[in-house]
């Protein structure tokens, strides 16, 4: 999703979207291939490092599936280790990341944490002794109801998609800032180096170099406790 009421657009342009996409979602990272003898757009892969960046999608939102958030916290000094989110992570654990703030990540584990890992539960993280008192960012994303999604990040109500009838999206390529939820929670967006950008999974961007390196996109806002969206700036 995009944070439209803080994001600002210079340039956009409609792209035919591959038959292979059945369900899209707004602010991806998209790469062209070609379909049939003609430029078709998906989301990226993160593989390899020819993918042809064109731009992130935009267009009608479908439903109110996800919102960002971000917050800071503290390991109880003493039992039991644990902390309530303020919000209950979508997917625990693949969308949500964990680290120190010096960026010294957190690995998740399905049962019980050793240091430097945790587990969760619901809105619940739990983590081990040897870990008590460490102050601590999350990011993830939860699903906001309709109302949020209008009032706070200037989308519509949710609706069809006419533009995957069509076959046709709008790409950004061009922006003075593009505020986004689709990156990868585990890189450390909060460091004092923190870039190049390279394109990753699903159409997320990250900090991770196994996918093809975004010259021309650069980092302007780590996601932070008054906005948990990633904010770029782009000239493809």
């Amino acid at each position: 999703m995009l944070d439209l009421n803080n994001s600002r657009v210079r340039a956009s342009r409609p792209v035919a979207l591959a038959s292979t996409v059945t369900n899209l979602e707004e602010g991806v990272a998209m790469v062209a291939i070609l379909e049939n003898g003609k430029e078709v757009v998906v989301p990226s892969t993160g593989v390899g490092s020819t993918e042809n960046f064109v731009g992130v999608s935009c267009f009608e939102v479908q439903d109110t599936r996800y919102a960002p958030f971000y917050q800071e916290i503290t390991v109880p000094a003493s039992s039991p280790y644990t902390v309530t989110l303020k919000r209950a992570p979508r997917n625990l654990p693949t969308d949500v990341g964990v680290m120190q703030l010096d960026g010294t990540a957190f690995a998740y584990s399905a049962s019980a944490p050793t240091a430097s890992q945790w587990t969760g539960s619901g809105n619940v993280l739990t983590f081990n002794s040897a870990d008590a008192g460490k102050k601590l960012r999350v990011t993830g994303t939860y699903e906001p109801t309709a109302v949020e999604i209008q009032a706070i990040y200037g989308q519509s109500y949710p609706n069809s998609h006419p533009e995957q009838v069509v076959g046709v999206i709008g790409v950004w390529y061009e922006t003075e800032y593009l505020l986004t939820t689709c990156f990868d929670p585990k890189s450390n967006w909060w460091g004092t180096s923190a870039g190049p950008v390279y394109l990753g999974a699903n159409g997320r961007f990250t900090l991770t170099n196994t996918g093809t390196l975004l010259r021309h996109v650069t980092i302007y806002s780590a996601p932070n406790a008054q906005n948990g969206f990633l904010g770029l700036r782009m000239n493809v």
